[in-house]
C-alpha cells in the first residue's frame, strides 16, 4: 500500500525543511514520494540498501556520487507513481 506514516508525514512539511531519517527510511517510493514533494533530505542507507550504497559502504567506488535512480519494469507494476530521481551518495567517514 501506497501510505505509510512517514509518506504521510509528508504534507506536514515544506519547501525547505531539511528531512533526516535512519536506516530503515531509504525505500524507492519512500524517496520518491519526498522528490515528488520537492522536499530536501539526508538518510542513513543500511548495508542492505540500493546497489550504489552497498558498493560504496564496502569501498568499492568513489566517496561521493550522484547517481539516477530509475523505476523497475517490476517496480512500475506496483507503484505506478513511481519517477525517477537523482540521488547523491556521501561516504562519511570519521
Amino acid at each position: 500500500m501506497r501510505s505509510t506514516l512517514a509518506i504521510d508525514h509528508l504534507s506536514h512539511t515544506q519547501a525547505g525543511d531539511l528531512m533526516i531519517m535512519d536506516r530503515n527510511y531509504p525505500s524507492y517510493p519512500m524517496l520518491a514520494e519526498i522528490c515528488q514533494f520537492k522536499r530536501d533530505f539526508v538518510v542513513r542507507c543500511s548495508s542492505a540498501s540500493f546497489a550504489m550504497a552497498r558498493l560504496m559502504l564496502k569501498g568499492q567506488g568513489p566517496d561521493s556520487q550522484v547517481v539516477i535512480v530509475r523505476v523497475t519494469a517490476l517496480q512500475s507494476l506496483r507503484w505506478s507513481f513511481l519517477i525517477p530521481f537523482n540521488l547523491s551518495y556521501v561516504v562519511l567517514k570519521s
